[in-house]
């Protein structure tokens, strides 16, 4: 009996550091990696978004040329960048998608720098997507060099059907707020020819050559401070 504690002693003097490096490291991996559980469910439910979005560009047809997650030097400063989810160049206008998951009831205009979203009782304000958009539209203009231009770039937010969009009042002709389920005919709605296809190709070229450059992500402050430089 004595031998058997002493053989068992034995291989757990020599097994025992191996284990404890094995569960240092898996609780160091844990750690890394952990989130709370309603962060990963929004980046989950986010990231589900833009894929679908993603699906459908991609599928708009030859005529299109679609990007996705991408970074553009600011309006104000090249030395920042701006992401932009979506953007798809056609010869029939240029679209620059904002894609959003928020459930609940939306509430908010155009004009206004905060909008609400309702879930029951609670009510939660957040900045415009609208406004937000904005610094994705003149990113795209500054690069294309069409500040100076009336172009058909054409400002798209777009929910899930998880939310209700009856309070969004967005006037504007080249705004839009619509549903996922919607864009595709959005979109094709804009069927008249603006640009050849020479000039989308330079279009694309121009894209390609910012996307290509360092992509710093911006911080919020960035995104606020941008945002109010645009206040109307």
């Amino acid at each position: 009996m004595i031998s058997l504690f002493t053989g068992i002693y034995t291989v757990l003097s020599i097994l025992l550091p191996s284990i404890l490096v094995i569960l240092l490291v898996l609780i160091v991996y844990q750690a890394l990696t952990k989130r709370g559980p309603g962060e990963s469910s929004a980046v989950k439910k986010g990231r589900q978004a833009e894929k679908r979005v993603k699906k459908i560009v991609n599928r708009l047809g030859p005529d299109y040329i679609s990007y996705h997650d991408i970074h553009l030097p600011s309006f104000e400063t090249s030395t920042r960048k701006t992401q932009l989810d979506h953007l798809v160049l056609s010869k029939f206008g240029i679209f620059v998608i904002e894609t959003k998951n928020y459930g609940g009831e939306i509430k908010g205009d155009s004009t206004k720098h905060y909008w609400q979203q309702k879930i029951g009782n609670r009510i939660h304000s957040f900045f415009s997507p609208v406004k937000q958009n904005q610094l994705h539209v003149n990113a795209v203009k500054n690069t294309l060099n069409l500040n100076q231009l009336d172009a058909p770039i054409f400002s798209v937010i777009v929910y899930s059907e998880r939310a209700s969009l009856r309070h969004v009042r967005v006037p504007e002709y080249n705004i839009s707020v619509t549903y996922i389920s919607k864009l595709k005919r959005m979109i094709k709605s804009m069927d008249r020819e603006i640009w050849n296809h020479e000039e989308i190709k330079t279009f694309s070229q121009q894209i390609d050559a910012s996307i290509n450059k360092a992509q710093p992500q911006p911080t919020l402050d960035d995104l606020y401070e941008e945002a109010m430089r645009i206040k109307s």
